[in-house]
């Protein structure tokens, strides 16, 4: 009886410790999306965050925003799982709802995307995809205009 009870006691601690343990490693946390030179009035601003490449290359956000931009630098506050994303947006100045690109798919709209400097193409997911951990939690995007 006695084994019973020390057995039935480290398999509640077991579980208590593994419950805490997936709790901690699930949590989200509390991230920054700083978006630069944004153009006041200019048009909406759309974000997306991805959080995978199939999803980027799907282009099936895990999260999308729509923003009025009334200053030249913006900051969307989210949670996010522990993990690699990929951020893109683009200002939409002709108010059609899509990024509008000219020759090869360059935009013509102020665009960016994470880990993008605004030279040449910005590349597949995995140049463009920033962490997001415990002392990672800020993404930082600049919009730029290629034409």
């Amino acid at each position: 009886m006695k084994d019973a009870l020390k057995i039935r006691k480290k398999f509640v601690l077991l579980w208590a410790l593994l419950l805490w343990g997936v709790s901690n490693v699930c949590a989200d946390i509390p991230s920054v999306i700083e978006i630069q030179e944004v153009r006041v009035q200019g048009g909406t601003l759309y974000v997306a965050v991805y959080a995978d490449e199939a999803s980027y290359t799907n282009n099936e956000p895990h999260s999308t925003f729509r923003l009025d931009p009334a200053r030249p630098v913006l900051f969307i506050n989210l949670n996010l799982p522990a993990g690699d994303y990929v951020v893109t947006a683009f200002q939409d100045t002709n108010g059609n709802g899509q990024l509008d690109t000219g020759i090869f798919g360059a935009p013509k709209e102020p665009a960016a995307k994470s880990n993008w400097n605004g030279i040449g193409s910005p590349g597949p997911w995995r140049k463009l995809k920033t962490a997001v951990n415990d002392s990672s939690r800020r993404i930082t995007l600049c919009l730029y205009k290629l034409l």
